[in-house]
């Protein structure tokens, strides 16, 4: 009984210390809110007297030197770009993304900075691959039923049609699916542009579109389940090609014995 005494008397000491933690980060976001909110009630000229105020307090606090020397983070004696957008970051970024950008923009990424980049690049290839084949599938449908009596073309050539029908399709529809995706919620990695360059970061990115994509276009054959394949026998369909080549051609040629039959016989 007194352990679980002591238990719950913990939980609602940790629940106190929150509420309290809460109500003190509160405050402060007030209290800067009501600094901010009376600055900007301030005119222009107490604006700039303000400004200077606060810059001749803090002015023997700037030492330029020590900033030069925290940012030269090798003691090499000369401020790459790298160090100085590393110290940028450190000092006046946010933490979460001075974290990646800042000093340790050398290090490896986390295994939850490559769980995000894998749901960042496979999600959006889903997407293309789903866009992709839907497309490809209904138009090479589309294609071959209402062309292949006018033109004898083969259900490899309607496929291909198709593909060409999804390929222009997918140029207009890639903006779409990217900013779809990016609504969804999926969080930004947060990498530094050396951590997007390494090897196993490039590896996992590349492994996830190529299984994205692939799931993509296996989900995107669902139109298969509604095509009808119960097509008329080809000896029908070639007789009707033959019938049209004849009509157009007596149409053309003037109609004797001999032409008909030759026109017969080349068609046969």
């Amino acid at each position: 009984m007194r352990v679980i005494k002591a238990y719950f008397g913990k939980v609602r000491q940790g629940h106190r210390i929150r509420k309290a933690s809460r109500a003190l980060q509160q405050q402060k976001k007030d209290n800067v809110t009501k600094v901010v909110n009376d600055f900007e009630a301030l005119s222009l000229l107490d604006k700039e007297a303000a400004i200077a105020r606060v810059l001749a307090n803090h002015k023997k606090d700037f030492n330029l030197e020590k900033h030069f020397a925290d940012a030269d983070v090798n003691k090499d004696g000369k401020l790459t770009a790298v160090e100085f957008q590393s110290y940028i970051a450190s000092q006046f970024l946010p933490k979460t993304l001075s974290n990646s950008i800042g000093h340790s923009s050398m290090d490896p990424p986390t295994a939850h900075q490559l769980r995000l980049v894998m749901l960042a690049s496979g999600i959006p290839f889903i997407g293309f691959g789903v866009v992709d084949n839907l497309i490809m599938l209904t138009a090479g449908d589309f294609l071959e039923t209402n062309l292949r009596l006018m033109l004898p073309i083969s259900i490899v050539a309607a496929a291909g049609l198709g593909n060409c029908v999804a390929d222009v399709m997918g140029l207009s529809l890639g903006g779409v699916i990217e900013s779809f995706a990016r609504k969804m919620g999926i969080q930004d990695p947060q990498l530094s542009s050396t951590q997007a360059r390494m090897p196993h970061v490039r590896a996992v990115s590349y492994l996830s579109q190529a299984i994205g994509i692939s799931f993509g276009c296996l989900v995107g054959m669902f139109p298969l389940l509604f095509i009808d394949f119960d097509d008329e026998d080809e000896d029908e369909v070639k007789e009707a090609v033959k019938k049209r080549y004849r009509v157009r051609m007596s149409a053309a040629v003037p109609i004797d014995g001999a032409a008909t039959t030759t026109a017969d016989l080349a068609l046969e």
